[in-house]
């Protein structure tokens, strides 16, 4: 009986070896990685007290606005403003207004967008 020869490219065999998260990203130029979603990801620790990091995924280049607001909708402080690339970006947050006030406890929302278009939105909640 003849064998019959199969051939199996790379991009077939990753999912089996590698979980989805590893799927989310690619490989940059600098050996980095690069994510192929546009995603904020759950702050830790959460609950959080005093500080908190958020991370967030950028697919694709644009204005990255990523803001935190209070249980009414208004906005308490703007973690970032500003042009990005795409990347694996983290901001720690140390639980002040824009004023630089220290907030009540309490819940407050997380909010990413890219191009004026939100892209997601999770609840932190900080306990003092």
């Amino acid at each position: 009986m003849k064998q019959k020869k199969i051939e199996i490219s790379l991009q077939e065999m990753i999912p089996i070896w590698f979980s989805t998260r590893v799927l989310d990203t690619a490989i940059k130029d600098d050996g980095g990685i690069l994510p192929n979603s546009t995603a904020l990801h759950q702050n830790y620790p959460n609950p959080f007290n005093p500080f908190t990091e958020i991370s967030y995924n950028i697919f694709r280049s644009g204005k990255v606005t990523l803001r935190v607001m209070d249980l009414l909708g208004r906005e308490v402080i703007r973690l970032v403003d500003r042009t990005k690339t795409p990347d694996q970006c983290g901001i720690t947050w140390y639980g002040r207004n824009r004023s630089g006030n220290l907030l009540p406890s309490g819940i407050y929302f997380v909010s990413l967008i890219l191009n004026d278009v939100p892209v997601n939105s999770m609840k932190i909640l900080m306990i003092k």
